[in-house]
C-alpha cells in the first residue's frame, strides 16, 4: 500500500484506512495468540502440571453417529445415572425380598444335654416360631415401594430418552447444515479471486478488505458450527469416556 501511495495510484485516506485495519487485524491476531496460550496452560494444569508437547493444529475428524436406539441401548448399559436408576429399583426388589422371608416361620430343632446336682438329662428339641403380624405390615410397605421405584424409574428413563432424542436431533441438523455450509465454502474460491480483482484494479484496497472481511466472517461462522458440532457429539457419547 505505501507503494501504491508513493506512485499515487492510491489517496492519503485510503492509505491512512489500510493501516487502521492493518493494526486491527494485528491485534485481532494477537488476541488469538494468547487465547491459544491460556488454554495450554489450562490443559497443563488438567494433565498435573505436566507440560502437553504434542497439541495437534487440528482437531480429527470424526465420523458420523450411529443410529439412535444403538447410541441409546449403549447407554442404558454404561451411563452411570441410568444405572443408578436400575440399582434403585434392584435394591427395592431386594428390600422386599428380605420383609417376605422375615414372615417366614422360623423351625429349631438339634441335641441338648444339661446337667443338675450331678445328674446330667439330655434329648432331642424342637421349636417353631411365627413371627408377629407386623412384619406382614412390612412386607406390604416393601411392596409399594417396589411399585413406587418401578414407577420412579420408569419415569425417569423415559425423561432420559426424552433428553437424549433431542439431543440427537440437534445434533442431526447441525450436521446437515455443517456439511451444507463445509461443501459451499469449500467450492468457493473467493479469496483469490478477490486478490486478482484487487491486482488488476478493479477494487479498492478498501473495497478489497471489505470482501474479504465477508469471507473471513463467515468462515469464522463455520468454525464456531464445527465447533459446537463436536460438543454435541461429545455429549451424545459420554457414555463411552
Amino acid at each position: 500500500m505505501n507503494q501504491l501511495f508513493q506512485k499515487e495510484e492510491v489517496g492519503i485516506l485510503e492509505l491512512n484506512k489500510a493501516k487502521v485495519a492493518w493494526l486491527q487485524q494485528q491485534f485481532a491476531v494477537q488476541q488469538l495468540e494468547n487465547q491459544i496460550q491460556n488454554l495450554k496452560g489450562q490443559l497443563e494444569n488438567l494433565n498435573g502440571g505436566t507440560s502437553i508437547t504434542a497439541i495437534p493444529e487440528e482437531y480429527p475428524v470424526f465420523a458420523g453417529l450411529t443410529d439412535s436406539d444403538s447410541i441409546w441401548t449403549e447407554k442404558l448399559k454404561s451411563e452411570p445415572q441410568l444405572l443408578q436408576i436400575q440399582q434403585e429399583e434392584l435394591l427395592a426388589q431386594q428390600s422386599l425380598q428380605l420383609e417376605k422371608n422375615k414372615v417366614l416361620p422360623n423351625l429349631a430343632a438339634g441335641f441338648n444335654r444339661q446337667g443338675v446336682m450331678g445328674s446330667y438329662y439330655s434329648g432331642i428339641y424342637g421349636g417353631l416360631t411365627i413371627p408377629l403380624w407386623g412384619s406382614r405390615g412390612k412386607v406390604k410397605a416393601a411392596q409399594s415401594q417396589v411399585e413406587f421405584q418401578a414407577q420412579n424409574s420408569l419415569s425417569k428413563v423415559n425423561l432420559a430418552r426424552a433428553q437424549f432424542d433431542r439431543e440427537y436431533r440437534n445434533y442431526t441438523l447441525l450436521r446437515a447444515k455443517f456439511t451444507e455450509y463445509q461443501s459451499t465454502l469449500t467450492a468457493l474460491d473467493s479469496e483469490e479471486l478477490l486478490l486478482q480483482a484487487y491486482q488488476l484494479g478493479e477494487l479498492s484496497f478498501l473495497q478489497y478488505f471489505q470482501e474479504i472481511q465477508f469471507f473471513r466472517q463467515a468462515f469464522d461462522t463455520f468454525l464456531e458450527m464445527q465447533h459446537q458440532l463436536y460438543q454435541s457429539h461429545t455429549s451424545i457419547l459420554k457414555h463411552q469416556l
